[in-house]
């Protein structure tokens, strides 16, 4: 018998310094996360590796450090939603290897509605990178890089609508 994905419903209340709040999101769960989730060096706040998972989230994402990302759907994780209600801040160390990312969307067919500002700083931190095939973006908010690019885009058929302003210290849109 082939393994499968039970689905779970879970859900944080108390701001958090854990990936994910803490929860286990496996596939084809539905999380709710009403808390901050903060983190640092080498990590993500919210990371999703499979498929098919729902988050509604209301609270912000601070990360800081080395190679830190606010949101990263993997490359693995497809068919995802995430609905967020906050505001997104990475703040990256300076350094070799210190790629940061407020969004970092990679997969296939996921989908992140937004409500929030995403403010990245630091040499090579940038706003939203769409890395990956059919992605549906919409950001109410601005895009602040202090010192890269607002948003990147590597792939196909993806779709981003944003109602804000990008600011970036290199270019808005790459």
């Amino acid at each position: 018998m082939a393994p499968f994905a039970v689905a779970d419903e879970v859900s944080c209340s108390a701001d958090s310094t854990a990936i994910n709040c803490g929860l286990t999101i496996d596939g084809a769960d539905t999380a709710t996360i009403n808390a901050d989730v903060t983190v640092s060096s080498g990590d993500a706040a919210i990371y999703l590796t499979t498929d098919n998972n729902t988050i509604n989230m209301t609270g912000d994402v601070l990360t800081s450090g080395t190679s830190v990302e606010g949101i990263q759907f993997s490359g693995t994780a497809d068919s995802n939603a995430i609905t967020l209600n906050g505001d997104i801040t990475t703040t990256c160390a300076s350094g070799t290897g210190s790629n940061c990312f407020g969004i970092n969307l990679a997969g296939s067919s996921n989908t992140l509605t937004m409500i929030g500002d995403v403010d990245v700083a630091g040499s090579t931190a940038r706003g939203l990178w769409v890395n990956g095939n059919g992605h549906n973006v919409s950001l109410t908010g601005d895009i602040t890089s202090s010192n890269d690019a607002g948003i990147l885009f590597y792939g196909d058929n993806n779709t981003v609508t944003t109602e804000g302003d990008i600011l970036a210290g290199a270019k808005g849109i790459d």
